[in-house]
């Protein structure tokens, strides 16, 4: 298992007590990675992997278990946000399993941007696995304002065509604030905001690692 050089189980547990009394993520991250005199790096990871409970208890009574319950469903999804995750997995760096139970990726940790890259191979394995769970329709949202949005959307719609996906790529301003109104919906991300605040969610990375039998690099020694 990776270890990263500075964090230690008791920063977590005091940034996760601090959070639990009320206090805000950003003075409290501030206090506890002073205290510790985290890198910026380390000051990210703790960030990612600390939510508070009342959050945590959010997410976690409104995400769907059993796979079997998605089908025929429509389903939004954040699709940068999921992506992401998903290239880090297929290219074997780390994943956070956060306190909420949400796996997470470091990629702004360990990578450039440019280096995500939207292969069409990479596009279609993760699209077949969305099929996999049989879906009614499919909403992929992409942020417009991210670089080469509109070129990702029709790659992706063109490969949903190709597959048989009932679905459309949708790009838009505010694709979290967009994606909090689909209430009736299934929602796919892994931001604790949008998941704290939908009716329904479904963490696709637990059901994909478990389904194709995979080992990723996992940083659990923080998950209680």
């Amino acid at each position: 298992m990776m270890k990263f050089s500075n964090i230690t189980n008791s920063s977590y547990e005091e940034l996760c007590f601090l959070l639990d009394k009320g206090y805000s993520k950003k003075s409290a991250l501030n206090f506890v990675a002073n205290h510790h005199t985290y890198s910026e790096n380390d000051r990210n990871i703790l960030n990612r992997i600390t939510i508070p409970i009342d959050i945590v208890k959010k997410i976690q009574q409104r995400r769907i278990m059993d796979p079997a319950q998605l089908e025929n469903k429509v389903f939004s999804v954040d699709t940068y946000n999921q992506f992401t995750t998903f290239h880090s997995i297929k290219n074997n760096d780390p994943i956070l399993l956060c306190r909420d139970g949400i796996f997470r990726d470091i990629f702004s940790v360990l990578h450039m941007k440019s280096e995500l890259k939207f292969t069409t191979n990479l596009i279609e394995e993760y699209l077949s696995n969305i099929l996999k769970l049989k879906p009614h329709y499919v909403f992929l949202f992409f942020d417009k304002q991210r670089s080469k949005s509109r070129i990702h959307s029709r790659k992706f719609q063109e490969i949903m065509e190709k597959l048989e996906i009932l679905g459309e790529c949708v790009v838009i301003k505010s694709v979290d604030n967009h994606i909090m109104t689909q209430n009736e919906n299934v929602i796919f991300s892994h931001d604790s905001v949008i998941l704290s605040n939908v009716s329904a969610s479904f963490e696709f990375f637990d059901w994909f690692i478990k389904t194709n039998d995979l080992k990723p690099q996992i940083i659990d020694r923080f998950y209680r």
